[in-house]
């Protein structure tokens, strides 16, 4: 879930959005781009946790649209 979702601020396009940069993230890194030892965890780092980031290997234009 978008951290918009998350914070009852209703579904939008940004949560689409959101989506696909995890979508994005998770296809470079072949692992979840937030994770926890439970529900409750993961929800915190999406809410208040940082955008996770690609690792070196990856271009800056590919890490700075997936920021975006």
């Amino acid at each position: 879930m978008s951290p918009e979702v998350l914070n009852h601020h209703g579904y939008d396009s940004k949560s689409d959005i959101w989506a696909l940069g995890c979508i994005l993230y998770e296809m470079c890194c072949l692992s979840h781009a937030f994770e926890g030892h439970n529900f409750l965890s993961v929800v915190m780092k999406i809410v208040e946790g940082e955008t996770p980031r690609l690792t070196a290997s990856y271009s800056l234009e590919l890490n700075a649209l997936m920021q975006r």
